[in-house]
């Protein structure tokens, strides 16, 4: 049974939103076809009666300014009048007439295309904007006033200096008829910039806090524009999941995917079902906004979706070769194997975030961007190929000489707890490059011991089976024969003091820990089969040969005995 989330069960509460609008008043009552015609007959009355007074008054005027005006006055109605007889057609027919529509639009520019389209967008910035910016025509009309003010105060100030050098009685005259048309407008000066200053201050005062402002403007936003987003952002996603889920029950039970799992074809549907959901949550967005004629949301996605196909002219050819690894025809397969960063990891999934694994490793998962991996290549794995040298609760010797139980491994360090409890910890890469050697299957242990060349003739005949059948009693002794595979002992060398014989014993990895307690296991056994036969083990010698001081001969050198 398919099992819808809870956010798709809240999209189908919300759905009867959908057909209102951002402040859609309540509608109001329906009125019937008659009496919308009777109250367009009785506007259309109207109009015609003033327009018949306008033409009575024009036929009085007698200025041409007042003619002028009535006639602007005439052709505003005469446009009225024109506009109400159209709708009462339309209304009566129900047809809407083409042919005005027609010349309309053939006049239309593209300016004004622009101009409707951003309409919206610009009648809200206006909206938003139109207190702080009267404030500030305000504030720039009072600068205006105060100055024409000052230069006024100048002029007259200059006209006075003039007068109190006492001119001539024709002078006089002229010049205090200037003082008074300055005074004037010092005057007409000082009222408007009192007026100004009076309602610069009152709207400063009938300003809202800045916390008011942010609250009323978030108010605002989700009353007009924040619940058509949300609803919008709500039918994407709920569109996209669902496009996805459907194509992903239906690739299950698809004999093409079944047969071809990782081929071109089925890689190549995968990525186009992908965008096609994609596409149908942004046509979904797009829908619910001009559903809820919230036209400045739609315009802005609009202008959006071009921008992003026009911009992609440039930005897809870069991911091309992320597609081509995307389809599995890059330099890394799926399923095979590639190295990163010194590790072997296994390609699970390639997409746009590719998916790598490591089983051998704690969290040994890894995701990559597509861009990331084209740097590297793969090769397939071989059937019995190790994706690490050890794994967890595995002991391990390596090259520095640390002999441990590897405690944890991930991508990132190994810890390996040595014999009495201390901890030793490797960056992976680090770890590796000590070639670590995992005796936890079986191992070996090797050693040499010698004996006296007194013993040569025995050497290679009685000496090792006597030696190895000590040992192998002594080993079973302290562990169990079945972990006990075999002990070996063979002449290995004649050195310079002693016949030297190598000891092996294969042992099984239960006994990992116990790798140097064998060791020195064998040691014992040797001696005691040495103690048991009375056989002499040599120790290092050094042998000087004294020079005859009589024989001038040249000297002899000085051997040493090892």
């Amino acid at each position: 049974m398919i099992r819808f989330p809870s956010w798709l069960l809240l999209f189908f509460w919300f759905s009867p939103l959908l057909a209102q609008g951002p402040d859609a008043p309540s509608p109001p009552a329906e009125l019937s076809k008659v009496e919308a015609l009777e109250a367009l007959t009785l506007a259309l009355n109207t109009e015609v009666k003033d327009r018949t007074t306008q033409r009575d008054s024009l036929k009085k005027a007698v200025t041409d300014e007042q003619k002028a005006e009535i006639s602007a006055e005439i052709d505003r109605t005469s446009a009225r009048i024109k506009e109400f007889k159209k709708n009462l057609t339309t209304t009566a027919t129900g047809i809407v007439s083409t042919d005005a529509d027609a010349a309309a639009e053939a006049a239309l520019s593209l300016n004004e295309e622009l101009k409707n389209i951003f309409h919206p967008l610009i009648r809200e910035l206006r909206e938003a904007t139109a207190q702080p910016r009267e404030i500030e025509n305000l504030a720039i009309e009072y600068a205006r006033w105060k100055a024409k003010e000052q230069l006024a105060n100048q002029a007259v100030l200059n006209v006075e200096q003039l007068l109190s050098e006492k001119p001539s009685a024709a002078l006089l005259e002229e010049l205090q008829s200037i003082k008074k048309s300055w005074e004037k407008k010092r005057q007409e000066a000082q009222g408007f910039a009192a007026n100004t200053s009076f309602q610069l201050e009152e709207r400063k005062r009938n300003a809202p806090s800045v916390v008011k402002l942010i609250t009323s403007l978030l108010s605002n936003f989700w009353k007009n524009r924040g619940l058509s987003l949300l609803l919008a952002l709500i039918a994407l996603i709920v569109v996209w999941y669902c496009s996805l889920t459907i194509y992903l029950r239906l690739r299950v039970y698809s004999p093409v995917h079944r047969k071809q799992n990782d081929s071109f074809g089925t890689r190549l549907l995968d990525i186009l079902a992908k965008f096609a959901a994609f596409f149908a949550g942004i046509f979904a967005a797009v829908i619910v906004l001009y559903v809820r004629n919230d036209w400045l949301l739609l315009t802005a996605t609009l202008i959006l979706l071009f921008g992003l196909i026009w911009a992609s002219r440039t930005a897809l050819p870069p991911y091309f070769e992320q597609i081509r690894l995307i389809l599995n025809l890059g330099t890394v397969r799926q399923g095979e194997r590639v190295i990163i960063n010194g590790l072997p990891w296994r390609v699970d999934a390639l997409n746009f975030f590719c998916v790598l694994t490591n089983p051998d490793l704690t969290a040994g998962v890894l995701r990559l961007p597509a861009k990331a991996m084209l740097a590297y290549h793969s090769r397939p794995t071989m059937p019995k190929e190790p994706w690490f040298p050890s794994r967890e609760n595995d002991w391990v010797k390596l090259d520095d000489g640390v002999f441990g139980k590897i405690i944890q491994q991930t991508p990132d360090q190994v810890v390996i707890v040595k014999l009495g409890g201390s901890y030793k910890t490797y960056v992976t890469s680090a770890y590796l490059a000590k070639n670590p050697e995992n005796i936890t299957p079986q191992y070996r242990v090797i050693t040499v011991f010698g004996l006296d060349y007194q013993y040569q003739k025995l050497a290679t005949t009685t000496v090792p089976s006597i030696i190895r059948d000590t040992i192998y009693k002594l080993l079973v002794e302290r562990y169990d024969k079945e972990n006990i595979n075999s002990v070996n002992v063979e002449f290995d060398s004649a050195s310079a003091s002693s016949l030297d014989f190598q000891i092996s014993a294969d042992v099984d990895g239960s006994l990992a820990s116990q790798h140097d307690v064998i060791k020195r296991l064998l040691q014992r056994g040797a001696v005691d089969a040495a103690n048991e036969n009375e056989w002499v083990i040599p120790f290092p010698q050094l042998t000087l040969h004294k020079i005859d001081e009589s024989n001038t001969a040249p000297a002899r050198p000085i051997s040493q005995q090892l």
